[in-house]
């Protein structure tokens, strides 16, 4: 129960934060990218070098991913070419 309300509140907050203008009626959506950047500003250097870091960690783990799906593509059609339908020794359902 306290993590849908915990839930429905970061949604609140989040929302807040895409739009802004609402008091006068106006509604400016901003992108990730500007909300990013607003909110990171007004942290401290230290924090802000702490976020640098994080973003260079999601970067990273996101490179890995992609090598990762290319080695897998690569040995499937690897072990593809060097074996027929014949050699299989168990049915596919």
């Amino acid at each position: 129960m306290e993590s849908r309300r915990q839930a429905a509140r970061w949604r609140r907050v989040f929302s807040a934060g895409l739009q802004s203008g609402l008091g006068s009626g106006i509604v400016v959506r901003m992108s990730t990218v500007e909300l990013i950047l607003k909110k990171a500003s007004a942290l401290p250097d230290a924090l802000q070098q702490e976020a640098l870091h994080y973003v260079d960690y999601l970067l990273a783990r996101q490179a890995e991913g992609s090598e990762t799906r290319q080695w897998t593509r690569f040995s499937a059609e690897q072990l593809a070419a060097q074996y027929a339908e014949g050699d299989a020794i168990y049915e596919q359902d």
